[in-house]
């Protein structure tokens, strides 16, 4: 028997973003662009939702996209475009069926049977919750979140109801009232255990939001940003994790708009001995030595840019600044010397107790943050140097 001719391959999938997902820092049409570049793509969009001028609010996504896109494409390129944002957002994928009559023009919704406010959706599988792969038929169950919002509260005047029978039945002499009281008492804790079950989410759907913020940050200021999170498995309830997502994008944004610069440290003033220009010959000459004359005496000296690992090139003329702390010395190469600054040192957080190399922080005038430098530590770390140098001569 011979086989059907197949037709062109490819997906169909509809994609609605959050309606903040702008102002946390996603492009709806860098994604799109992302998915013209997987294959030949046709895009509608729906503005059903799109609410009158007089009521619209400019950061706010109200668009939904249908694509049709045909190609050797997996289901994993297309989520891969949505790694950042596929758990606060509504995706479907489907694949394209193989009639050439279904790849005359994309899937366009019709006005008159999509509602005008899409449900808040989540995913209820037991222990996770957000946008998920498709699933086998009765392994989840997608319920709008407001259902479960009702669901908890009849649970709660369940509870209450149960607690007044409790004590009718107690305070009677009717033992079968009471094994029906005890009864009833279990199946309202487990109902009410599995209810909040239902309601936790793990907190790496509150993570996972902020991957794309960080990335476009990164891209706009230059600066190198790693988001490390843990603890990802934790679940708390779906309520928290909403009100935890403003205040977090915030603590982000700050701490990669004011964070720590690179190469960035402040040396305590009573400290520096002097200041001395370190010349590219002689910084090429120094390399396997790390150590000048300094008035017929050798005194060895860190880069702080190798210590740190700053990852940056040198500037091409570093400056060396002289600390001592009793009779020791050594020399710290840096690429420059902003200047002499009035500051207000702060201790180092408990988290941040085992760093080495640093007395503190300080807020710098421009509102940065730059780290002391524990110069007894630093010298501490020079001092195997400089008793080779003593020894060999």
């Amino acid at each position: 028997m011979a086989e059907a001719p197949a037709g062109p391959r490819g997906w169909k999938l509809f994609f609605r973003l959050p309606s903040d997902a702008m102002a946390n820092g996603t492009n709806p049409l860098m994604l799109l662009d992302e998915l013209r570049a997987l294959g030949d793509a046709h895009i509608v969009a729906r503005t059903n939702d799109v609410p009158s001028l007089e009521e619209l609010v400019a950061t706010e996504c109200h668009v939904g996209w249908d694509v049709t896109l045909i190609g050797e494409i997996s289901r994993d390129d297309i989520e891969d475009v949505f790694i950042f944002v596929m758990d606060d957002m509504t995706l479907d994928i489907e694949p394209l069926s193989a009639e050439p009559a279904s790849l005359a023009e994309p899937v366009i919704a019709d006005p008159a049977v999509v509602p005008t406010s899409a449900p808040v959706v989540v995913e209820v599988d037991g222990s996770s919750a957000g946008v998920r792969p498709a699933a086998k038929a009765g392994e989840s169950v997608r319920v709008p979140a407001e259902r479960l919002d009702a669901l908890m509260d009849r649970v709660g005047e369940l509870v209450i109801a149960q607690s007044r029978l409790s004590q009718l039945a107690h305070g009677g002499v009717d033992l079968l009232l009471r094994s029906v009281s005890e009864e009833i008492e279990r199946l309202t804790s487990e109902l009410r255990d599995t209810m909040m079950m239902l309601r936790m989410v793990p907190v790496a759907s509150l993570f996972g939001r902020f991957r794309r913020l960080v990335h476009d940050l990164a891209r706009d200021t230059g600066k190198a940003i790693e988001l490390v999170t843990e603890g990802e498995a934790t679940e708390i309830d779906k309520t928290v994790i909403e009100r935890l997502f403003d205040p977090l994008v915030h603590i982000v944004r700050n701490s990669c708009d004011h964070g720590v610069e690179p190469g960035r440290y402040v040396i305590p003033l009573t400290a520096v001995e002097e200041c001395l220009e370190l010349s590219l010959e002689e910084d090429m000459r120094s390399r396997g030595r790390s150590f000048i004359t300094l008035r017929d005496r050798l005194v060895p000296f860190l880069r702080l840019r190798d210590m740190f690992a700053t990852g940056t090139r040198p500037d091409t003329y570093q400056k060396i600044v002289v600390v001592t702390t009793g009779t020791d010395r050594v020399g710290l190469v840096v690429d420059q010397i902003i200047g002499n600054h009035q500051t207000v040192i702060k201790p180092m957080s408990s988290l941040h107790a085992d760093v080495a190399n640093f007395a503190g922080a300080t807020i710098l005038g421009d509102g940065g943050v730059a780290l002391i430098l524990d110069i007894a530590q630093l010298v501490a770390t020079a001092q195997p140097k400089e008793e080779r140098l003593r020894a060999a001569g």
